[in-house]
């Protein structure tokens, strides 16, 4: 079954602006006005225990999750320590410039939620990134980015 609701620390909506044609999902922001070729969209916001309640899952072999950033707020709520023992592999990409939030701080808590965390190694992370802003007048501003290491990671239960 497939449901249109994002994941939070609570029962909220956001409004978000995208962009359907942007093959790697097409999330801009909450924040970006949208510009030719974005939607906007209000999207329900819930808990992950009361997603996998809806769904009536007793257990969850494999979770992917890719929230650009909102995974420091699901990971450390009382929501999802709820369902970590029904989660046996966790696989995603945790973000860095989420402040106060480092990827590496993802390994406490799912260690404490039973969790071994690991990050994959990729060819990617210490690329640089080119984001261009523009605005309708075709100028902006181009900013490079550059990961220190891999965010992509995979958490596995181990009790």
């Amino acid at each position: 079954e497939l449901l249109n609701i994002g994941l939070g620390s609570g029962l909220s909506e956001s409004t978000i602006t995208f962009a359907p044609s942007f093959r790697a999902g097409g999330f801009v922001s909450n924040l970006t006005q949208a510009s030719k070729g974005h939607v906007i969209e209000t999207i329900l916001i819930d808990t992950v225990d009361d997603v996998i309640k809806t769904l009536k899952l007793p257990a969850m072999n494999f979770m992917k999750i890719d929230v650009e950033g909102s995974e420091y707020e699901i990971f450390f709520t009382s929501s999802f320590a709820r369902v970590a023992p029904k989660i046996d592999f966790i696989i995603g990409e945790s973000h860095l410039g989420i402040e106060p939030f480092h990827p590496t701080d993802l390994s406490p808590i799912l260690e404490k939620l039973g969790f071994k965390l690991g990050f994959l190694p990729t060819i990617n992370y210490n690329k640089a990134w080119e984001v261009i802003f523009e605005n309708e007048q075709g100028g902006g501003e181009r900013i490079k980015l550059k990961y220190p290491m891999s965010t992509l990671f995979v958490a596995q239960r181990i009790c």
